[in-house]
């Protein structure tokens, strides 16, 4: 049950539907709100439920070794040389047998050209008559049956480190941008049926995600605590790397690291921008001279009196303080004298 008394909600906890109706009284958009966090919910369900129908998922087999395997062809190849050898020397009674020996010598010639050898972070993937029949991971010498198709895939750490791209950033301006982006394969299913060429889709989207990083944020900051690609590189860096992750990840691809690392202005404003910002560093510069000087001229007519070593009239005062100002702000060794009342 609801209440409201002297503008005070009295609710009932324990009633669900009172809840429900204090919180649309309360904030009669945050129902709507929910509903559509609901459903954008149910939206990124049902696109990665779509995106992961008829994908393949890597599967992990094990194989024996091919050690007795290729010690059984070696006797089979020796064998079948030796008997074709002797069926040769017994006559023409013993050459309707000589196909068989020399049958036993092409398979095992076959046999012997199917042994793969996979070294620490390799891996092949298998099939068979178009057949996936999964992904060999374990570092061994091994024997594939024949008619097996055989695709290496390298599990190691690689990295992209293009050519820097021109992008317009949030103002407008034409900014180069250079990231590098350090990957490796993670599902060698996927990057072997899902993917034509999975080098070149990492390189596409990293430059994809560099394009909508470079645009998404100004190249300096106009407000204080804007984050901006000038400034902002961590966080730069980390939105890039989460980018580049949604991008590529049902590629079978893995983002290690990801960071910008070169930023400048396009050639057509770049001179112009040099002397905005060398314009803006002279004016910083002077500001605080300004400041500081008038705070040194407060400073030294207040001692002064203190001491009482002078005793400043107001239009002495302020010549004095002209005097001391121009002083103070001069860039050249010229000293001019300055004049101080005893009086």
């Amino acid at each position: 049950m609801i209440e409201k008394n002297n503008n005070e909600i009295l609710i009932d906890t324990s009633n669900k539907n009172d809840f429900e109706n204090y919180q649309e009284i309360e904030n009669p958009n945050q129902k709507l709100k929910n509903e559509i966090l609901i459903n954008n919910n149910d939206n990124i369900n049902k696109r990665i439920k779509i995106l992961n129908e008829g994908r393949t998922k890597e599967k992990i087999i094990k194989l024996k070794s091919g050690c007795l395997i290729l010690f059984i062809i070696l006797i089979l190849m020796i064998l079948s040389i030796i008997s074709i050898v002797v069926f040769s020397l017994l006559g023409k009674k013993y050459l309707l047998i000589l196909p068989l020996p020399c049958l036993f010598f092409i398979i095992s010639i076959i046999c012997l050209c199917n042994f793969i050898t996979i070294s620490p972070n390799e891996a092949y993937v298998l099939s068979y008559y178009g057949k996936y029949i999964g992904t060999v991971r374990e570092p061994g010498f091994y024997w594939i049956r024949p008619c097996t198709s055989q695709q290496f895939v390298s599990l190691k750490s690689n990295y992209y480190n293009g050519n820097k791209l021109k992008v317009n950033d949030l103002d407008g301006n034409p900014v180069l941008l250079g990231a590098i982006v350090v990957w490796r394969v993670k599902d060698t299913a996927k990057v072997i049926f899902d993917v034509i060429d999975y080098k070149g889709f990492v390189i596409t989207q990293t430059e994809s995600a560099i394009r909508y990083i470079g645009c998404k944020y100004p190249y300096e900051p106009k407000k204080h605590n804007e984050i901006s690609l000038r400034g902002g590189q961590e966080i730069i860096n980390e939105e890039l790397r989460n980018e580049l992750e949604k991008r590529v990840w049902q590629s079978g691809i893995e983002i290690e690291d990801a960071r910008i690392t070169e930023i400048e202005y396009g050639k057509e404003i770049a001179e112009l921008m040099l002397k905005s910002q060398t314009a803006n560093s002279a004016i910083n510069a002077k500001e605080k001279l300004v400041k500081g000087a008038v705070e040194l001229i407060d400073y030294s007519i207040n001692e002064l009196e203190k001491r009482k070593l002078c005793n400043f009239k107001e239009e002495e005062k302020n010549k004095y303080s002209m005097n001391m100002m121009m002083l103070l702000s001069m860039d050249n060794d010229k000293k001019p004298i300055v004049k101080l009342s005893t009086k």
